[in-house]
């Protein structure tokens, strides 16, 4: 499919979960950034994107990543970011029980302000098991997210295990809903006008030069 265009469709994507677990430092690996051992606090929301293959390779999307704050107080401006999105990920640190814990508060938020009763995909993903002092096994973290119906990955960005994987895993399974997912966007083939020039129809009344 993605030889008739840039990319096939565009998944958007909100990743969440409490400050210093690595949302960031996730983002940024995907996007190219590489990992940076000290980052500022995200304030609010920041962006990046990416184009992976699904299904073999045969199918690219581009994956819009919105990369939000950790701390509480932005949690009523990151609501809005949870309307019409196409999968979720929710970050915990291995190492830090605590912020495991509060992964039923970011999926509370997330059922309660979302905007369609669609269910939509959500991967937990477990950060930093470079760090040998677990205080979350990987037993539990399946356990919660069977329990709760959600996808479930391990990762390390500093180490870069995983990284790409899971990514993968979720937008496979987004895939597999995207008739009826409120956050996927098909893109139409490119109509080439000549043997120099194509044009990548994406909406009915405009067109980007490729």
């Amino acid at each position: 499919m993605s030889s008739y265009g840039l990319y096939d469709y565009t998944f958007r994507l909100v990743i969440i979960g409490d400050c210093s677990v690595g949302k960031t430092a996730f983002t940024g690996n995907i996007i190219g950034r590489g990992f940076a051992p000290e980052h500022q606090t995200t304030i609010g929301v920041d962006y990046g994107s990416t184009i992976i293959k699904v299904k073999n390779d045969t199918v690219s999307i581009k994956c819009q990543l919105w990369d939000t704050a950790g701390q509480e107080t932005f949690a009523p401006l990151i609501a809005s970011y949870y309307k019409d999105i196409a999968g979720v990920m929710i970050f915990f640190d291995v190492s830090c029980r605590i912020s495991f814990l509060r992964v039923k508060f970011w999926l509370n938020e997330f059922y309660a302000h979302r905007n369609s009763n669609i269910p939509v995909p959500i991967l937990l993903v477990g950060n930093k098991i470079d760090i040998f002092d677990r205080q979350v096994s990987y037993k539990e973290g399946k356990y919660f997210a069977n329990k709760y119906g959600l996808l479930y990955e391990e990762i390390s960005v500093k180490c870069n295990v995983n990284i790409s994987n899971t990514l993968s895993v979720l937008c496979n399974k987004i895939y597999d809903t995207k008739e009826t997912n409120p956050g996927v966007k098909e893109h139409a083939p490119i109509v080439k006008l000549n043997d120099d020039t194509k044009y990548e129809k994406f909406d009915y009344d405009c067109c980007t030069i490729a």
